[in-house]
Parts: C-alpha cells; sequence; structure tokens
C-alpha cells in the first residue's frame, strides 16, 4: 500500500528509499496502529454528543444512501444538520459496512486514519526539511503525540481534516510537474471535513503553491515564473494554476451556497455577527471611559471585534492548555489533566523553529512553516464561542511535531550522546506517565457527565427486549442517537422507523422511547421509566419511593444521573448505595446482566 501512495512522486522526494527505512515505517505503523486499538471497546468509556452523529450517520448511509433522517444523500456536498460537517459520515461508511460491531465502526476510521497520519506527518517533515532522520522522528513523535493518540481513538471530523489536507499538501511538494493535482483529491475531501477548517483552506493551499514555486528558486518567486515564460515553459505551471483555480472555485461555490444550507447557520457563530456581544461590550467600554471628542475613535464595534480577535488568537498558543493541562472544562471526554504535549516538547519546539531559522538551505521552509503556524488559530480566534484550541487550532498539532522533530535532530548534533540519551530517558518517563493516566485515570474521570450514562442505557434497553421502556431526557436527540448506535439499531429493517423517528422528532424504535418532558407514573408493570434527575413530575406529584429503588449514578461522586423505576432487571441482584469502579469494566455490552449490575447501577 505505501509503495502504491508513493508511486505518485518523485523519487527523490520520498522520505524513505532503503528496505531499512520501509521497514521501519511499515512496522512503526503497526505498532502505532495496535496501540491505539489497545481497550477500543472500554476506553474512551465513552462517544461524546459531538461524535455520536457521525457513527449514525455513517450506518445509516451504509443501509439506505441517505442521513437518518432520510432528507440527505452526501452527493448535494451540504451538511445535514449545522452542527456537523459534511463528509465524515460518508468518509466512516466502509467501516460502518465492515463492522457489525458498532463500536469498532464508530472508531476504525480514526484508528486507521489517525495512524496513517503520523505517516503523512513525516513525509510532510521532509518536504520542508530534506531531513530523512528528521522525518523518522516526526514519525515517532506522531505516533506517540497525546493529541494524536487520543483523537484517533475518538469520533471527532478534525482528525479527518488533518490528515487529508496534510496529505494534499505533502502530495503536490512531493510530486512533479502534472502529478501534482493528485492532491485536488485529498483538498477536496479535507474541504468538507471539520467545519472549522473552511477558513484555513484557501491560505494554506495558496501558501503550499509558493513554496513550492519559491523552493524551486530560493532567490526569488519572481525569477522562477520569469524563467519558466522566457523558455517557454509554461505548461510546468498548469499544475498551480490548477490548484488555485480549484481551491477559489470550490470555496467560492461553498460561499455563495453557504445561506441556503444548514452550515449557514453557524455563520452566526463567527465574532463579526455577534451583534450581541459587540453592542454590549461597546457600550460597557464606552460607559467606563470619560468623554472625550476622540471615544468614538478608540471605543467602537471595531475595536471590540479586534479586541476579542487578539485575544482568542493568542489563547491558541497558551503554554498552560497546550502542554499542561489542555482545556479541562471545555473537554471532559478526554485526559484533561494533561497537555496536547509533553512538557519536554516546549524545548524541541523552540530549538527545531531556531534550527529551520537559522538554515540557509532551507530557509523557505521556515517562512513556510512560520506563515502555517500563524494561520492556525485562525478558526480559533473567528470564532464566537472561543477558541476551542484542541479543536480550532489543531494544525498547530502536526507543525509543532515538525519543529520538535527537528529540535530532538538537532539536539543530538549540540550536545554530547549521554546527554541526548538522558534528554530521551526523561522524555519517555513522560510518556510513559500519560500513558498511564489515559488507561488508569481516564477511564473513570472520562464518565464526567451524562454521556455514560447514555451507553449504560443503550445497554439497559438491550437488556430488556420484552420491556416497554420510557426514557426522560434533557437532550432527547442526542440520547436517541447513542441508543442507536450503542445497540446497533440502525439496519435495512428498521431505517424506515428511523427516518420517521428524525422527521417527526418522535424519538421512539423497537421498545424504548425518549421523552422531553415532565415524568408521569405508569401503573403498567411491563413499562420501566429511565428518568433524568432534572426531569421534574407531572402535576406536582413525588415520584413514587416504593417502585424506584435503583439508580444510575456518576462514578465521579456517586450522585444519580438517573432514577429507574420499576426496574425488573437490576432490582434482583444484590447492589452497592454508592459506585467505585476499581477495574476496567467499560466494555458494557460484553458483561452479565449481573456483573453490569453491580457494577454500574445502585440501590437508592
Amino acid at each position: 500500500m505505501l509503495k502504491k501512495l508513493t508511486s505518485l512522486v518523485r523519487t527523490k522526494n520520498r522520505f524513505y528509499s532503503s528496505k531499512k527505512e520501509i521497514f521501519f515505517y511499515v512496522l512503526g505503523f503497526f505498532f502505532f496502529l495496535a496501540i491505539r486499538t489497545v481497550s477500543i471497546h472500554s476506553i474512551p468509556s465513552v462517544i461524546s454528543h459531538d461524535e455520536i452523529y457521525y457513527p449514525a450517520e455513517a450506518r445509516a448511509l451504509a443501509v439506505s444512501g441517505h442521513d437518518p433522517s432520510g432528507m440527505w444523500n452526501p452527493w448535494s456536498l451540504t451538511s445535514a444538520h449545522p452542527l456537523y460537517a459534511e463528509l465524515p459520515g460518508v468518509v466512516m461508511t466502509p467501516a460502518a459496512l465492515l463492522f457489525k460491531d458498532p463500536i469498532l465502526a464508530a472508531k476504525a476510521t480514526h484508528i486507521f486514519l489517525g495512524t496513517l497520519l503520523c505517516l503523512v506527518i513525516a513525509a510532510f517533515a521532509y518536504q520542508v526539511t530534506k531531513n530523512k532522520q528528521i522525518a523518522g522522528i516526526a514519525f515517532i513523535l506522531a505516533g506517540i503525540n497525546p493529541w494524536l493518540f487520543q483523537f484517533s481513538r475518538m469520533g471527532f471530523d478534525a482528525v479527518f481534516s488533518l490528515f487529508f489536507l496534510l496529505s494534499g499538501v505533502t502530495v503536490y511538494l512531493a510530486s512533479s510537474s502534472t502529478r501534482k493535482i493528485w492532491s485536488l483529491p485529498f483538498f477536496f475531501i479535507g474541504f468538507f471535513q471539520y467545519q472549522g477548517f473552511k477558513v484555513l483552506f484557501v491560505p494554506l493551499i495558496f501558501a503550499t503553491v509558493l513554496f513550492d514555486l519559491y523552493s524551486q528558486d530560493p532567490k526569488s518567486i519572481w525569477r522562477t515564473l520569469k524563467k519558466k515564460f522566457l523558455t517557454r515553459d509554461i505548461s510546468s505551471l498548469i499544475p498551480a494554476i490548477v490548484v488555485i483555480t480549484f481551491t477559489l472555485a470550490l470555496f467560492g461555490t461553498y460561499m455563495v451556497r453557504l445561506s441556503s444550507q444548514a452550515a449557514g447557520q453557524r455563520s452566526a457563530d463567527l465574532i463579526f455577527t455577534d451583534i450581541d456581544y459587540i453592542s454590549t461590550q461597546t457600550n460597557i467600554d464606552r460607559q467606563q471611559t470619560f468623554s472625550s471628542p476622540v471615544t468614538s475613535y478608540f471605543i467602537n464595534k471595531g475595536t471590540a471585534i479586534f479586541d476579542r480577535f487578539i485575544s482568542q488568537y493568542f489563547e491558541s498558543f497558551s503554554w498552560h492548555h497546550l502542554f499542561i493541562t489542555g482545556e479541562p472544562l471545555r473537554n471532559p471526554f478526554s485526559v484533561w489533566k494533561h497537555g496536547m504535549f509533553y512538557l519536554l516538547d516546549i524545548v524541541l519546539i523552540i530549538m527545531g523553529a531556531t534550527y529551520i531559522a537559522i538554515q540557509k538551505k532551507v530557509s523557505y521552509s521556515g517562512v513556510f512553516l512560520g506563515f502555517l503556524v500563524l494561520i492556525a488559530p485562525l478558526a480559533g480566534a473567528l470564532n464566537a464561542k472561543g477558541s476551542w484550541i484542541m479543536f480550532r487550532s489543531s494544525l498547530l498539532i502536526p507543525l509543532f511535531i515538525v519543529f520538535a522533530a527537528s529540535g530532538l535532530w538537532w539536539l543530538n548534533r549540540l550536545v554530547p550522546k549521554m546527554l541526548t540519551v538522558l534528554f530521551v530517558c526523561m522524555y519517555i518517563v513522560f510518556v510513559a506517565r500519560f500513558f498511564f493516566m489515559y488507561f488508569f485515570s481516564y477511564p473513570i474521570i472520562g464518565t464526567q457527565g451524562e454521556y455514560f450514562s447514555e451507553r449504560l442505557i443503550a445497554s439497559y434497553i438491550q437488556r430488556n427486549p420484552e420491556n416497554q421502556i420510557l426514557v426522560y431526557a434533557s437532550e432527547p436527540r442526542f440520547m436517541f442517537e447513542s441508543i442507536l448506535v450503542y445497540t446497533n439499531a440502525i439496519s435495512k429493517n428498521s431505517i424506515d422507523n428511523v427516518h420517521a423517528a428524525y422527521i417527526g422528532e418522535d424519538f421512539s424504535h423497537n421498545n424504548f422511547k425518549v421523552l422531553n418532558k415532565c415524568y408521569e407514573p405508569s401503573n403498567d408493570p411491563n413499562v420501566i421509566s429511565i428518568v433524568n434527575q432534572a426531569t421534574q413530575p407531572c402535576n406536582n406529584q413525588q415520584n413514587e419511593k416504593s417502585t424506584t429503588t435503583t439508580s444510575i449514578p456518576s462514578l465521579i461522586d456517586s450522585g444519580a444521573l438517573f432514577t429507574i423505576h420499576n426496574d425488573t432487571l437490576c432490582s434482583q441482584y444484590p447492589l452497592n448505595t454508592f459506585s467505585h469502579v476499581t477495574k476496567n469494566l467499560f466494555n458494557v455490552e460484553s458483561l452479565t446482566d449481573q456483573m453490569y449490575c453491580s457494577t454500574f447501577i445502585i440501590r437508592n
């Protein structure tokens, strides 16, 4: 497979050539693939709301060619819902066809492409440094990077954007002559992945084309162009012209169609269109300032937008978030006690940036990488809901990995071997600490909120096929999608019912129904009610204590998240009055009924 992919590029531009190098990358690929698959059914223990739609869409596409509502198909190149991108579900469809296991169907694509992204980063590193050793180090650092490791095991579309866009950039830079147009399929698919990266699309590709022209004659791009025109070698510019034209046409078409798309509603999330914030902030600033003839020049809507942009832009470079804690308040589904890089990466990134900047032979690479670093935070800086660097600024991840790899290579040349060995040993300790946190602490911490409860409820429903189950949830669509995914309930036989449920917003299927209203006790012994703690009883009735003995607790503090009324499954087993999980039992679907109940259900 590797040979087929790289046959598109010139031999001298490959980041490997010998059998030893091929063996290194193949062995590394399968090793990184293996560690990304370990305990995948239980860690992460949840599929969050931002992830859950795509596996549901992929499964619906696999059996019907339409989304879960039946109103959308991928050929429209629009998004089915304002919250989601256009084609991630399409990319995941092969896995939905291949795997009956719902967890593998939901995560296999991310595992594979997330691992393949390590190879892409290595190839990209070679194109900008022309150093095979740096490429090899980048491959290793990418394979163990905390952000890449975690997000290769989750279902977010930012990984797809990084893979396809960076693959397009690498293919363009590595290919000769007309073969550069092979980058277009990667750019096309990448454009319709994570919505936040659309703002990066045009500057990213323009920078790539200019960098490629400049690398042909580092002294002057204009000299390169003049030479081609004087020698009538205009045909060699055709790939650049085609790629630029394609980029502008695709982005322009998208912008023209945006107002008629579901994704058009996301334009209200831009800081320019957040009228309430702009007006409020402008008024506050003026109220807190002495009157002056020049007040309107220094305090106005424009300055309010500028201040917000600058604040969010530089927040993306937060050392604390990048190297120490991540973003704990916004990412309860990740190891939020650890940064997106290791602490020692700070040293390597600074050294790598310095090395690339002072190298005369590849000085233009420093300008190219520097420009990409500057545009990487734009998606977060322009968003009215905050920077959210773990997603919106994630282009920084591969760029910083290239810098870190360059830094480690340079460190090895600057200091005695023993110091390099000592640094690497320290780095390994940091890596071991992260993996310990991921496999031994994160499974429990990651259950924070209601995401894990949704998986438990889905399993409870699957274990009670004879009972009618009513689920009272604050966000019924997310709960419904979670149950569909975890129980693998979308099939050719059921797809019509799923379409009807989405269209009518009557979230019922088989033996369960998800409601968002007050709880009304049922006298039917065959009806089980699973009630969110925030749900109020109808007509101010008190919940019936006699029929309520079991609950789904939070694994963090044992507080009840959902109460199970008329429970017939777990009430027959001895249960604890609080939750205490001491080993990995988060592959919920594989547990026996008794183990499921005694581990995750408590008695009131």
